[in-house]
């Protein structure tokens, strides 16, 4: 800002005095604009620590303008003098000991800070522009917190509902596997209470894993998942608790169940450029049975998540299949 100030500001101070004047050129000019205005940039950074700190707008208007109309009646005078003194000495206006008369100096120190008004309005202006941006990127910042808590809890509360029903279910028939189910439980909720919001696909990898075990002891039948990586994507970072909602809609409402054939799902990842390719398959080609009921939430809940954190540059695409159904996930890599 005051680079430009002093670019802008030169060619005026030239042509105006630089004419068979005492500064004789474009370095003397430079020289005494830099001069000038260097006390107001040394004091910018301390002027805007005020702004945020009596800010505009949130309340007490009156006490935190009057604090700066203050602020500005003693800090623009004291300015204005130190810049016309350091200014005039850069540019060898006058040599020290040929120094204008002191009533001459004050009248060129007065009509500077006179002019100088408007250099302090613009420095607050611009510092309480600078805070409430700085507020309003804080908000959204804390609202999209928010929101990804809120859609994370919620996939949470969705999953420990279709488990505790399942293992409830499962009680009454084989109370041993209820027991390991229980325990299998208990370790993914621990993983999904720890899980930061984004992790490696690998620790990805390994919680769906846990997710896929307990399925095989709540459901008693084979369950086959043909896992295919490809190199750098089981380093790339994606949001927690990512591949448990669509590996949990793919079991869910496949009709797989007790006594069926074996559940084949394939998962696929891959790095592609800047974006990360996932796609979970359930090939299970059981199209005639009606899948179980459950809150359809899963991968809505997912779809707002992806959306919430990478905007348009996610996409969660969901299309039935005639030997199963797919759903294909991009995110930024």
């Amino acid at each position: 800002m005051w680079a430009l100030l002093i670019i802008s500001s030169a060619p005026a101070v030239y042509l105006s005095q630089g004419i068979g004047g005492p500064l004789g050129g474009w370095f003397h000019a430079v020289a005494f604009i830099v001069g000038s205005y260097l006390p107001w940039m040394l004091a910018t950074p301390a002027l805007w620590a005020l702004c945020r700190r009596w800010p505009l707008g949130l309340g007490r208007d009156l006490r935190h303008a009057g604090c700066l109309l203050l602020l500005g009646a003693a800090v623009t005078p004291a300015l204005s003098a130190l810049g016309w003194i350091l200014g005039a000495w850069m540019a060898q206006l006058h040599p020290w000991g040929t120094l204008p008369s002191a009533a001459a100096m004050m009248r060129a120190i007065a009509v500077t800070a006179l002019f100088a008004a408007p250099t302090f309005v613009a420095v607050v202006g611009i510092g309480q522009t600078l805070a409430f941006v700085q507020r309003y990127r804080r908000r959204g910042a804390l609202l999209h917190q928010a929101r990804q808590d809120a859609l994370r809890q919620h996939l949470q509360h969705h999953f420990l509902f279709n488990a505790l029903n399942a293992i409830g279910a499962l009680g009454y028939h084989r109370p041993a596997d209820a027991d390991r189910a229980l325990a299998r439980l208990s370790d993914l909720l621990r993983d999904a209470m720890a899980c930061s919001a984004q992790r490696s696909l690998a620790d990805e990898v390994a919680a769906a894993n846990d997710y896929l075990d307990l399925q095989r002891l709540l459901r008693d039948a084979p369950l086959q998942v043909d896992w295919k990586v490809v190199g750098t994507a089981w380093r790339c970072a994606v949001p927690g608790l990512l591949l448990q909602p669509l590996l949990e809609n793919a079991v869910r409402h496949s009709g797989w169940e007790q006594g069926s054939a074996a559940l084949d799902i394939r998962v696929r990842a891959e790095r592609m450029g800047v974006h990360l390719h996932l796609s979970v398959h359930n090939g299970c080609g059981l199209a005639d049975r009606s899948p179980p009921p459950g809150t359809g939430s899963g991968l809505e809940n997912l779809r707002q998540r992806l959306h919430a954190l990478y905007g348009d540059r996610a996409v969660l695409h969901a299309q039935p299949l005639p030997d199963g159904f797919r759903v294909d996930v991009q995110v930024p890599a």
